[in-house]
């Protein structure tokens, strides 16, 4: 068995703190939300810590009519029940 690096642990846990913000933040699988003036529901959480769209940046991912989108807690706002 590899012996998980260092820096490969950081970001993992950076990416568990920042789906964490977000649940506690109100943004739990199932709430409606908007992007702008686009509706969606968050289906999930982006786990993937590289690429264009790292889940320390990007940590929802939204359920659109445009289609299934990663987002920024900032891009996005609870739609209220």
């Amino acid at each position: 068995m590899t012996p998980v690096k260092s820096s490969s642990r950081k970001r993992h846990n950076t990416v568990l703190a920042v789906i964490r913000r977000a649940i506690v933040a109100g943004f739990t699988v199932g709430r409606e939300v908007e992007i702008g003036s686009v509706p969606g529901t968050v289906v999930g959480f982006n786990i993937a810590d590289f690429g264009d769209y790292p889940a320390s940046e990007h940590p929802l991912l939204i359920d659109t009519p445009l289609g299934v989108i990663k987002s920024r807690l900032g891009e996005v706002r609870l739609v209220r029940r």
